[in-house]
């Protein structure tokens, strides 16, 4: 199932910036390999969209992204009351 575009814009022109995150990494040469969305509530992390299986030079690059968001939950201070 999509999620319709209108929809997301939607989403995230009304929620507070410190609610949601978008990571997409890239490699060196600037060709991007994958992307999640993230939503947060007061106590929880949610892996929302994206996510597409890649790998860049035999690493997962998904499992980059979710250590990435883990790192945010864990150390930022807009995001000290997600606990899950």
């Amino acid at each position: 199932m999509y999620t319709d575009w209108t929809f997301l814009r939607d989403l995230l022109a009304t929620s507070d910036d410190d609610r949601w995150r978008t990571c997409v990494p890239g490699t060196p040469d600037g060709e991007y390999k994958s992307g999640i969305l993230a939503l947060f509530s007061n106590d929880r992390g949610y892996y929302w969209q994206g996510g597409v299986t890649a790998s860049s030079d035999h690493v997962s690059v998904n499992n980059l992204l979710h250590r990435r968001i883990l790192e945010d939950v864990v150390t930022g201070p807009d995001l000290e009351s997600v606990e899950g």
